[in-house]
């Protein structure tokens, strides 16, 4: 029996490219001098990181870490979490801003997480 691609399998798929990437990239800026507001996308150009089809063309900016900031509780927030790693001591290791959204991974030995934020 064939089965059908629906647009949940397209939109999982997607996040799950947008997951792998932003794994791939984010720890990778951490070794760079980055200000606020810098463009990342030469880096993942430099690394030979394929860029998600849902965020191609799409400017990605280097974001403070704002873990120090008040926390705030936005309503609108995805969490992507993977199984940490042993190395990992439960830092915030770096943040990139998408259009309205923040982007944050941090890591600890018990999980690492993608947590998306949306920026009123």
């Amino acid at each position: 029996m064939a089965t059908e691609k629906t647009q949940l399998d397209t939109v999982l798929e997607d996040i799950h490219e947008l997951e792998d990437f932003l794994h791939a990239l984010i720890p990778a800026l951490e070794q760079q001098k980055l200000r606020p507001g810098d463009d990342v996308l030469r880096y993942a150009k430099e690394m030979k990181l394929k860029i998600p089809r849902s965020i191609s063309g799409l400017e990605i900016t280097w974001q403070p870490d704002s873990s120090d900031a008040p926390k705030q509780h936005p309503t609108e927030s995805i969490v992507l979490v993977r199984p940490g790693h042993p190395d990992e001591v439960g830092l915030t290791i770096g943040c990139v801003g998408i259009g309205k959204w923040k982007i944050c991974l941090e890591c600890s030995w018990i999980f690492c997480r993608i947590v998306v934020t949306r920026r009123f």
